[in-house]
């Protein structure tokens, strides 16, 4: 039973880890987030890794890439011709 008990809660905390979006910076900066609104030149979002994080963005042209925790990446900034950066 107890064996079950912390297999059990493996899978809890794996599930709770990937069901994130990642944002690829620049700099290779990995940033574990949830994506509330992409507008712009830039993309607002919460740290995904604290409970309570404050509203943070950054500019679309910091950005290499967007993981979308469906499986869908987005080239960021300069990479993406759909995204105006003015």
């Amino acid at each position: 039973m107890k064996k079950i008990a912390i297999l059990t809660l493996l899978l809890i905390t794996t599930l709770n880890v990937t069901c994130q979006d990642k944002i690829i910076t620049g700099d290779g900066q990995v940033i574990n987030a949830n994506i509330l609104n992409i507008s712009g030149a830039k993309i607002d979002y919460k740290l995904s890794d604290y409970e309570q994080s404050p509203l943070l963005a950054s500019r679309l042209k910091d950005i290499v890439e967007i993981h979308y925790q469906d499986g869908k990446i987005v080239p960021g900034g300069y990479n993406n011709p759909s995204v105006s950066l003015l």
